[in-house]
């Protein structure tokens, strides 16, 4: 999936009057595209790459939650509880985005107690975002047992190294 995620990251654009461009900060090299910069923009203005947090209400309480996003489409997950979490991200518009992240929830024990299927689209405004979206939540033995409808706002704190949330 992340390979398929990897070939609609827009990283260049053609206009409508056929110029190439790519958005300053995008490596050219790779991308086949002239670098011409979009009206100044760099590429944290509008591709959500990097770690970001949010303060998120959830049934078990408030705590932060870290998502990271790389530039093979792929997301991670780190929430309260020793939660984590894998899954990818797209782009859908100029500044706007998706994600689709499976979070699993352990036990003090590392067992395992359910999961949660996230699905939300995204709304970036430089170094924040507002995501809005679908959490399932489902018991150890894969039972649905609950939907949320939530939003956020989004920080970012990091345009290095989104890798680390999957890591840790």
């Amino acid at each position: 999936m992340a390979a398929v995620a990897l070939a609609t990251i827009p990283l260049a654009a053609t206009t409508a009057h056929g110029r190439t461009t790519t958005p300053a900060g995008a490596d050219s090299a790779t991308t086949g595209a002239k670098s011409t910069p979009v009206s100044g923009a760099k590429w944290r203005d509008f591709l959500p790459l990097g770690v970001w947090e949010a303060e998120v209400e959830t049934p078990g309480g408030t705590h932060t939650l870290s998502l990271s996003f790389d530039h093979r489409g792929k997301a991670c997950l780190k929430g309260g509880g020793g939660a984590t979490g894998t899954g990818h991200w797209y782009p859908t518009g100029w500044k706007t985005f998706s994600y689709r992240i499976t979070e699993r929830f352990p036990s003090p024990d590392g067992t395992p107690q359910g999961h949660a299927e996230i699905s939300d689209d995204a709304t970036q405004n430089g170094g924040t975002y507002h995501a809005k979206g679908t959490s399932k939540i489902f018991d150890a033995a894969g039972n649905h047992v609950a939907t949320f409808e939530g939003e956020a706002d989004f920080v970012r704190v990091s345009t290095t190294d989104p890798g680390r949330i999957c890591r840790n």
